[in-house]
């Protein structure tokens, strides 16, 4: 379980593959590839700042999208670089909701940058589930 970065997907993108047993560990796997592409040290990122995200979609790779796209937004909007300490996902009424504490720091001088995801991308987009539970394949834009 966990997340595998992949050379091969595209040239100017990163595609990240993830496996898990749960859909909170599959996004919370994919958040943290965000944080090993963006980041020299992910590890670094302190928690003197928490939020709650909330996102919607009808079908589970729709929410990771979302998810992931929130992500950028609140790193490039806010400037804020956040992982998530816990995390729920629930479907109502034929819409999934997830709803996550985010735990992070504000960009400043001692984030050190190695690439700018600009996007997640709808391109290769998928979320399954089989009998070896829950895999996610991803490109993201840098």
């Amino acid at each position: 379980m966990g997340y595998e970065l992949l050379d091969d997907g595209t040239f100017a993108d990163v595609a990240v593959k993830c496996k898990a047993e749960t859909l909170e560990d599959l996004f919370m796997f994919n958040s943290e590839a965000f944080a090993a592409i963006i980041l020299d040290d992910a590890d670094a990122i302190k928690k003197n700042v928490e939020k709650i995200l909330q996102v919607q979609a009808e079908e589970p790779d729709l929410l990771l999208l979302d998810f992931m796209n929130e992500l950028v937004y609140q790193k490039d909007v806010n400037n804020l670089l956040f992982l998530p300490v816990n995390m729920k996902i629930e479907r109502q009424d034929g819409i999934l909701y997830l709803v996550a504490l985010m735990k992070g720091e504000r960009i400043g001088k001692k984030c050190s940058f190695i690439v700018d995801v600009k996007a997640a991308t709808m391109h290769k987009l998928s979320v399954i589930q089989d009998n070896e539970g829950l895999s996610s394949f991803m490109i993201l834009d840098v």
